[in-house]
């Protein structure tokens, strides 16, 4: 049990941290580069964080991480993850409000 909503993987086969993140934003993601305790690869950051306290905090449940993780594995494959974009707007746009804020 965990008590953050981090998610990291190692992004070595997809050019580096930075690289994946770089692609995932072209498709619509928020992510970033970031240094795992694993071997080192293409340039400093060898793991991707996916911003899923924003996820959370729009409302997405563990229900809905098959239909996520699919559309991210797309972006981060894709030749030209922009046209992944309106998609992933649509699916944002299931999650318009701010959950589990505290009041106060």
């Amino acid at each position: 049990m965990t008590q953050s909503h981090q998610f990291a993987l190692e992004a070595v086969g997809y050019g580096g941290g930075q690289a994946a993140s770089k692609q995932l934003r072209k498709a619509g993601f928020l992510a970033c580069g970031i240094g795992l305790p694993v071997a080192e690869g293409p340039g400093v950051m060898n793991g991707l964080r996916i911003g899923t306290p924003e996820l959370v905090r729009g409302g997405v449940k563990p229900r809905h991480a098959p239909q996520l993780a699919e559309l991210t594995a797309r972006g981060l494959r894709a030749e030209d993850p922009a046209a992944l974009a309106a998609e992933t707007a649509e699916v944002r746009a299931v999650f318009p409000g701010m959950h589990y804020i505290r009041q106060g």
